[in-house]
């Protein structure tokens, strides 16, 4: 045990009470080497105790992770349900997509609108074509996939650029500032019956045979007319700032689809029966 001045710090004999260098009365302070172990083994089990704080914490993330992705289940959930009630009231009055402000819409009904034509064209396609292309050797599941694959691009392209025209439009010439998820919302919204009519074909060309192509022509081409129609809708509808008559920016947009739109054409019916001379040639 030692004895410590409070004031010069300077050491002082166990029975001395006054300190003999600057005559300060002093107190005795205790340096044990027991209590310092024993702060030493308190330092150690407030270690230790933290270190079962992180273990814990640890091992509820797992709980944290399954909260996020119930919480991301039940946001998809409610999405859906939302995009179903979208789909409903703009088939009834495909006008009204123009009061929808969910961004995402416009997104999910390009989707949808591919794939739903890449199964017609995939289902034609196959019945037409993927029996001869068995017979020649290769995979019919192959073919399939791969003409599904090849169609759906090309499709959604082709709807990507049918959509982006108009956008490009309003904001180049006719020098507006559209926000582009909600444009795509409402140019969907307001080609959502035809998307339907798309969807009934494509239920027939999966579930009939070929016979029945006619009928499905039909819906596809009065799907091409409701398209046509919002197409230019939505050139109608913005301010006009350009010098140039919005009659002569309608007809630029459609001169500039056609054009870009037959190219896309091209290329798919050349993907999508590129095989056919090889098939033939095999077979005859």
């Amino acid at each position: 045990m030692k004895k410590l001045c409070e004031k010069c710090g300077a050491e002082l004999l166990p029975e001395e009470v006054k300190c003999p260098t600057c005559g300060t009365e002093v107190k005795e302070i205790n340096i044990q080497e027991g209590s310092t172990k024993e702060k030493l083994a308190g330092n150690e089990s407030v270690e230790m105790e933290v270190e079962e704080i992180s273990m814990n914490q640890k091992q509820d993330v797992p709980k944290d992770t399954q909260k996020t992705t119930t919480f991301n289940s039940e946001k998809m959930k409610q999405i859906s349900l939302d995009y179903w009630s979208f789909i409903v009231k703009t088939i009834k009055k495909p006008m009204s997509s123009y009061q929808e402000k969910n961004p995402i819409f416009g997104y999910l009904t390009i989707c949808l609108n591919s794939i739903l034509v890449a199964i017609m064209l995939t289902s034609f396609t196959a019945k037409t074509v993927g029996s001869l292309y068995s017979l020649g050797g290769g995979s019919s599941f192959g073919f399939v996939v791969g003409t599904f694959f090849k169609a759906f691009i090309l499709v959604l392209i082709f709807t990507l650029v049918f959509m982006g025209i108009p956008y490009g439009v309003q904001k180049f010439i006719m020098k507006q500032n559209p926000n582009l998820p909600s444009y795509l919302t409402h140019l969907s919204g307001m080609m959502m019956p035809g998307v339907v009519l798309i969807a009934v074909g494509a239920l027939l060309s999966l579930v009939v045979n070929v016979t029945l192509i006619t009928t499905i022509l039909y819906l596809l081409i009065v799907a091409l007319m409701i398209f046509a129609i919002a197409f230019t809708i939505s050139l109608i509808i913005p301010k006009n700032d350009s010098s140039l008559d919005r009659i002569y920016i309608i007809t630029i947009s459609w001169l500039g689809n056609f054009i870009i739109q037959t190219l896309i054409i091209k290329i798919l019916l050349t993907s999508m029966f590129s095989d056919m001379s090889s098939i033939f040639s095999y077979l005859f």
